[in-house]
């Protein structure tokens, strides 16, 4: 029976014996993955129930697809077989059921499946022909109708553990003698046979063994009464956040006073400064922030700012939060230092729970602490604001949240507009997670949403502990939130040259490009090699100590640093502990965060996340054995700062600290602080929501995709003066993370240098230091890196003295009025530095700006350094109305003529052409690309003119 698809008929149900040929699986044995062989891992966590050793007796159900399951030695992991699955669908629903010859007894207590699964496809190179497959397993008892256990999508290469823990549903429908009747596939809608390989399934009483931890760093804050610092228990104290006020706005109206006042049962916060009279109002009335009633005097009516908001209570019946029905005052009073303290009895729907307010005045920003012990608290909430007279909402690029983010609400005419944000002080958050929600109804003005908490797998919620910050001014930045983080001391390092992540393969082919990009004098780079330097092909690339075996192993990569680094750039290698690959040396089950009820969180395909707690343990170990090993002077740390804290939550209650996004984030910001000490260098990361760890980092891909900033307006406040002081972030994100995956495909040459004039303008507007452009070839490259090395070299380490929009007519407005006015929306500013660098870009996709230091064209630039120095002008430009690009600077003269002759002050060029000035006098021109005429400025001097190849001979 060698020809076994002669056998295979297409019908739409179609039942054969499996088992019943091995000659094809036999043909090919393959290897057990080699990290699980380093490992010594030859011995499973479970005994299976089904080894896949003898497959006599299985059938195939196949439905709407072709089908063949046989045992194999194609790929190998326990023992000496695997299931192999051959399947191809027949119709739009496609489903295989793999039955065992009789339902096997599941063991007594069993609470959770798991499955040995060798995939074939790659979530991020999606495949038509190879659709992913759901997988679950059909389990019941004789009486008892199956029930379908999912054990997820195969989205991923080579071999990986799938896991789901039974519920209480799941036990009490499986009955007293549950059983395996089948496994389910599911999706197969290829019309190509493809393969799948199964080994080791177990249905198991999964025990949850108490769990010890070190005690980590204590962080650097007093927290709430009764509020637990999971592991941060100390010794030690981390740095961060830097004070006590946490993100506290700042205040830029000189000098002010506040002061508490009473008249009957209301109480008066009031601020008094040079620009005016702020009032907040508390009258306890409803023992929600529906209290709360604020105005500024002169500016509109009063408003209530959090309508509706404080404590939503967990009903368990309704599976909702809930606001109270009922709050009875328990008791109030005024502290030392104009506090107020308020306790109330709130109730809703026969859950009682009492909670605490408490209120003082910080500047401009009312400061409310929420205490509520006894786990019923599901969520703290901002509520909404009543009565804001003529209402918008702007969101803040970088200031991220989530799909929604929180907003500045903007009320009043644009003439006198007056500002409010609210934010939760993610520092001292007691919660699971925070949300947003930003949107304008008849109701009122959503801002921001609050904090949920979230049950831990022991079912108990944790105590609430939230501090909010409701800030009201009539000036935009002082509505902003600090970011209290170290800034790092690596900034300016980090922000005097460009930036690529570049994925290692032919490492002599590597090494050929990167030798090219040196002799065009690109030095100023630093270059994080990315998880290809771990792995060959779909192996681990996180929690590895030994470089990938195919290219050269350890040898190869150590000498392949200490190449990279003789060409003058910084070199790191990649690195994350947010995924943990089942194959991994440093497997561990009890090591994986768990979901509130009890599954593994999932994390990059093929991976879960570890446990914080865990991550940073072995973090500190496995760092200094990498830099031992290649001796690097960077690091990519890569997905800490792109996930939210609260992605990341690990609710497993054996852990100090479950249940908090806290202790996620203070183990993340350990993390990158202890690589940059490890590696001797700046160490940088994913992004996205990167201000929560701005400092801690040493730079980020700069992104933010969620505000889509390629087409959308460029309010560049909140990073330039929040988070440009803390660290140096990289480019716009990459190419795709600007424009989106795939963005350009199929374009001309003159749309490419379209995006590419953009993608450069917005990381000026942004301050960040740039991203090599190897997209498009040499030409991306030169135009990436001159159009920028000297210019954010300027500003990686000065901070923002002015920001200005301008409008239609070129006058330039402030912040405040340029958003209240809708200027902003523009995207043409001017942005000066303390050390003088005076920045213009035009953001405007289809606008030329008219300047006093010449036309821009949309997406260009003028820049000028116009302190001490004064040796700097930089600029993209149009003359004689075509685009041209100059850099005049001590280290490189640049000039791009764009296809046309053009003069400039010191070259002629009618292509790219690098003119690099060294320091024995000794001028080094290279022009690139299509050019055929350039010429040079020497000062009226004379001189000597030898010509070189690329290679560097005469």
């Amino acid at each position: 029976m060698s020809n076994w698809k002669s056998l295979v008929l297409v019908l739409p149900l179609l039942v054969v014996r499996a088992g019943w040929s091995e000659e094809l699986g036999d043909a090919v044995v393959g290897e057990r993955p080699y990290e699980m062989e380093w490992a010594g891992r030859t011995e499973d966590t479970y005994p299976p129930l089904v080894d896949f050793e003898d497959l006599d007796g299985w059938t195939v159900d196949a439905r709407q697809s072709e089908a063949r399951f046989s045992r194999s030695r194609r790929q190998q992991l326990w023992g000496d077989y695997v299931g192999e699955l051959e399947y191809r669908g027949t119709g739009a629903a496609p489903v295989i059921y793999l039955r065992p010859p009789q339902p096997i007894a599941l063991p007594r207590g069993a609470n959770s499946a798991r499955m040995w699964v060798y995939g074939n496809n790659w979530a991020w190179i999606p495949d038509p022909g190879t659709p992913a497959v759901d997988i679950s397993l059909l389990l019941g008892g004789e009486d008892v109708a199956p029930i379908r256990v999912p054990l997820g999508i195969v989205n991923w290469k080579e071999w990986s553990l799938m896991h789901y823990r039974l519920q209480p549903a799941d036990l009490e429908a499986l009955g007293e003698e549950p059983v395996l009747r089948a496994i389910e596939i599911r999706g197969g809608r290829n019309d190509e046979f493809r393969q799948l390989y199964f080994d080791n399934l177990a249905v198991v009483r999964e025990v949850r063994e108490p769990l010890k931890f070190e005690p980590r760093p204590r962080r650097n804050l007093t927290l709430f009464p009764y509020q637990s610092s999971g592991t941060n228990t100390g010794p030690g104290q981390l740095p961060f956040p830097t004070r006590e006020e946490t993100i506290l706005p700042d205040h830029l109206a000189g000098q002010y006073e506040t002061s508490l006042e009473q008249e009957g049962d209301t109480f008066r916060f009031r601020y008094r400064g040079a620009d005016g009279e702020l009032v907040y109002e508390y009258r306890p009335a409803t023992g929600t922030l529906s209290d709360v009633v604020a105005r500024w005097e002169g500016r509109g009516e009063s408003f209530r700012p959090l309508a509706g908001g404080g404590i939503a209570l967990w009903v368990d019946g309704e599976q909702q939060s809930m606001l109270p029905r009922r709050a009875r005052l328990i008791s109030g009073r005024r502290l030392e230092g104009d506090v107020l303290t308020f306790t109330w009895r709130c109730s809703v729907e026969g859950q009682t729970v009492d909670v605490t307010y408490r209120l003082r005045l910080w500047r401009k920003s009312l400061v409310i602490d929420v205490m509520a012990r006894g786990g019923r608290v599901g969520e703290v909430r901002f509520g909404r604001a009543v009565g804001a007279a003529n209402p918008r909402l702007v969101t803040v690029p970088y200031l991220t949240g989530g799909i929604e983010r929180p907003a500045v609400l903007v009320m009043g005419e644009p003439e006198e507009p007056l500002f409010a944000m609210g934010i939760v002080d993610h520092y001292r958050s007691n919660a699971s997670e925070l949300w947003a929600k930003n949107e304008l109804t008849e109701e009122g003005v959503w801002y921001n949403g609050g904090s949920r908490y979230r049950p831990l797998t022991s079912g108990r919620r944790n105590d609430c502990f939230e501090r909010l910050f409701l800030t009201v001014s009539p000036r935009l930045e002082e509505v902003l939130p600090n970011v209290p983080n170290p800034p790092s001391r690596w900034r300016q390092v980090a922000g005097s040259r460009l930036w690529r992540s570049h994925g290692a393969s032919d490492r002599q082919r590597d090494l050929a490009l990167w030798e090219r990009i040196a002799r065009h004098g690109m030095t100023h780079v630093i270059v994080n090699d990315h998880e290809t330097g771990w792995r060959d092909g779909g192996e681990s690339f996180t929690f590895r100590l030994r470089a990938a075996p195919g290219k050269g192993g350890d040898e190869g990569q150590a000498e392949y640093a200490r190449r990279m680094q003789e060409l003058g750039f910084r070199y790191g290698l990649y690195n994350n502990y947010t995924d943990l690959a089942p194959v991994n040396a440093f497997w561990d089950e009890d090591r994986i965060t768990r979901l509130p009820d009890g599954q593994w969180r999932r994390a990059w395909p093929r991976c879960y996340n570890p446990k914080p707690a865990r991550a940073v343990e072995l973090a500190t170990r496995l760092a200094p054995v990498i830099q031992k090993k290649f001796q690097l002077d960077t690091a990519y740390c890569d997905v800490h700062t792109a996930v939210q804290p609260w992605d990341y939550v690990d609710y497993d209650a054996r852990v100090p600290g479950a249940g908090t996004f806290a202790a996620t984030f203070y183990a993340y910001g350990e993390i990158l602080l202890n690589q940059k000490e490890v590696f001797r260098g700046p160490v940088f990361s994913e992004g996205n929501n990167h201000w929560y760890y701005c400092g801690l980092a040493d730079g980020n891909y700069g992104q933010d995709q969620l505000a889509r900033l390629s087409e959308r307006p460029w309010l560049v406040d909140f990073n330039l003066r929040k988070l440009h002081p803390l660290s140096t972030n990289i480019g716009m994100g990459n190419w795709d993370m600007f424009f989106g995956r795939g963005a350009g495909l199929g374009e001309t040459l003159a749309e490419r240098r379209g995006r590419l004039d953009r993608f450069l303008a917005a990381t000026l507007a942004f301050g960040h230091s740039g991203f090599l452009v190897l997209e498009g070839g040499i030409e991306s490259a030169v135009s990436s890196y001159f159009s920028l090395q000297q210019v954010q070299a300027r500003y990686a380490g000065a901070a923002v003295e002015e920001i200005r929009y301008a409008d239609a007519a070129g006058q330039l407005w402030e912040t405040s009025d340029a958003v209240a006015r809708g200027i902003y929306e523009r995207s043409q500013l001017a942005v000066c530095y303390d050390n003088g660098l005076r920045l213009l870009v035009n953001g405007h996709p289809g606008l030329v700006w008219r300047t006093e230091a010449g036309e821009l064209p949309p997406n260009g630039w003028h820049v000028r350094d116009e302190g001490s120095g004064g040796d700097l002008v930089a600029w993209s430009a149009l003359v004689d109305g075509h685009r041209a690009d100059y850099v005049d600077s001590p280290a490189y003269l640049y000039a791009d003529g764009r296809g046309r002759r053009v003069r400039f002050e010191n070259a002629m060029s009618d292509g790219q052409l690098i003119a690099h000035r060294r320091r024995d006098g000794v001028l080094e021109v290279i022009p690139v690309g299509g050019g055929t005429t350039w010429a040079i400025g020497l000062e009226g001097r004379t001189a000597e003119v030898e010509a070189w190849d690329e290679s560097g001979r005469s």
